[in-house]
């Protein structure tokens, strides 16, 4: 299995990562909504801000290597 994570690219990791994390805070707000979870809002703001800042970190390493591979 480590082996595997260390062949993916940085665009598979960010694809999966923001994908599970989405998943898991839709998740969590129907539960929330069903059951009457708390922090359900505070939840899925907090995850959307998380797979923003991986997206934003995991693109600007995809610019610095296409930057770099121009050079």
């Amino acid at each position: 299995m480590i082996n595997k994570l260390k062949n993916m690219t940085v665009k598979e990791i960010s694809s999966i990562l923001t994908t599970v994390l989405t998943a898991l805070g839709a998740f969590y707000l129907a539960l929330a909504q069903v059951w009457g979870l708390p922090f359900s809002t505070e939840v899925v703001a907090t995850v959307g801000a998380v797979v923003t800042f991986i997206s934003a970190i995991l693109g600007g390493t995809t610019v610095a290597k296409v930057v770099n591979r121009e050079d």
